[in-house]
């Protein structure tokens, strides 16, 4: 961050942006432009901020220092409310999500699989991907066959995508230079 202070006119404009309770308690959520993972943005001397850090200034007069992140006990991106912000690194921030179960849900297209809109490939493809590949039948011919690149084939292969309980036998190495 690069402020050190704010204008009592900065201050109003960031708070007209922020949908404030009386109970601070819940989420204060910021109802202006977002970023794509749908946190607050707002622009102070041409330049946009995260409005979590500008709330966390705000309260703690404390800038993030370089490597410290602004993160949230209440695990909502829209939510400015200083009561449920602290600063942590991003292993902290990591770790909480983790242990919070949500490390899957901050990467795009949340949903694995085939619960995801974009795949391609079903878990019963995958299965016979597998199944296949175990009877011995390599890259280039599962690549022709399924109409889809060797380096997915070569994922559902190790397991990485398409996870599933089934032992997976065979050296997925020789997908690569099949």
């Amino acid at each position: 961050m690069e402020f050190t202070t704010l204008t009592e006119s900065d201050k109003q404009r960031f708070f007209k942006k922020v949908n404030q309770t009386s109970n601070h308690d819940e989420c204060w959520l910021w109802n202006a432009g977002k970023s794509k993972e749908g946190y607050g943005r707002f622009r102070l001397n041409r330049k946009l901020y995260q409005a979590t850090h500008v709330s966390y200034f705000l309260r703690h007069n404390i800038m993030p220092a370089s490597g410290q992140e602004v993160c949230h006990k209440c695990d909502n991106p829209q939510c400015v409310n200083p009561n449920h912000l602290f600063l942590g690194s991003r292993s902290d921030n990591m770790n909480d999500c983790y242990k919070k179960g949500r490390l899957t849900q901050i990467y795009k297209g949340k949903a694995k699989g085939e619960r995801n809109g974009s795949a391609k490939v079903t878990n019963e493809i995958a299965e016979e991907i597998r199944r296949l590949y175990n009877l011995g039948i390599r890259g280039k011919s599962l690549t022709s066959r399924f109409k889809i690149h060797k380096t997915n084939i070569y994922r559902i292969i190790r397991g990485i995508s398409y996870q599933n309980n089934a032992s997976r036998s065979g050296d997925p190495m020789r997908l690569i230079t099949s």
